[in-house]
């Protein structure tokens, strides 16, 4: 685990939050599924558990503690893809176009595939497969 102060919850209606920057290694059920082990490289156990029983009220607990997280601008759903439809296509344009997003060095601006009409456009994926590994 690199992650500071890693979180994960169970569909046993628990969380944990571990209060720690070491690293550690985490088994989630590898020799059995109901049997679970974390470990850091430090002397003591610092965590905040949560107790509930939906994962939906856990990340409620989580977030009274730590604060909830901002929102990104739309246009930085974009780069990572994070809006996860991979449907759309992206036209390199001008950078007065509105909409357009500096990706790479170009401009492009991303269109439905009802909205792309006669352009000309690279078809993003989930796997970065035919030459469209910055649209994936």
């Amino acid at each position: 685990v690199s992650s500071p102060c890693p979180f994960y919850w169970s569909s046993y209606g628990y969380g944990v939050l571990r209060n720690t920057w070491q690293p550690g290694d985490y088994d989630f059920g590898s020799k059995s599924i109901e049997h679970i082990t974390t470990s850091h490289n430090e002397k003591g156990f610092d965590a905040f558990i949560f107790i509930n029983q939906k994962p939906s009220d856990i990340l409620c607990d989580y977030y009274e503690l730590t604060g909830k997280p901002g929102i990104m601008p739309e246009y930085a759903y974009y780069e990572a893809h994070l809006n996860a439809f991979n449907r759309d296509y992206w036209v390199e344009v001008d950078d007065d176009t509105p909409g357009a997003i500096l990706i790479d060095g170009s401009y492009y601006k991303s269109y439905k595939p009802n909205e792309i009409g006669d352009k000309t456009g690279i078809l993003e994926s989930l796997n970065g497969n035919d030459d469209n590994y910055k649209f994936s």
